[in-house]
């Protein structure tokens, strides 16, 4: 079962599938495809204050440290019915899939925000 989803949560990963679904946005490579990401999380997480990224933090690092965060975070993902563009599915055997890294990332650029506001 997945984690209680936070408000800061859902709102990131509308605005992460708004960024990720541009027409625009296609990358045809797999560096293209990071600079992608990492603008989308960017964007995704600009009209975020700080209370909320900490709390948005807390929540991603608590998932992240669960027992089965891949699983926790395609539940949770498509619990909000986005369009699956970027991810693949996970594999019971997959510690590091496309949604753990992604809020891997998503968790680094808080801190980075976080620590360029002080």
């Amino acid at each position: 079962m997945p984690a209680q989803m936070s408000d800061e949560f859902e709102g990131l990963c509308v605005g992460l599938d708004t960024a990720l679904c541009r027409p625009h946005a296609r990358a045809a490579t797999i560096e293209d495809s990071r600079k992608r990401l990492d603008s989308a999380i960017h964007e995704a997480l600009s009209g975020f204050d700080a209370a909320s990224l900490v709390s948005l933090r807390d929540f991603i690092s608590d998932v992240l440290a669960s027992d089965d965060p891949a699983k926790q975070l395609e539940e949770l993902w498509m619990n909000l019915k986005p369009t699956k563009v970027f991810f693949g599915g996970s594999n019971a055997d997959e510690s590091n899939s496309a949604y753990v890294y992604i809020f891997k990332q998503v968790r680094r650029a808080i801190e980075e925000k976080l620590t360029s506001a002080e």
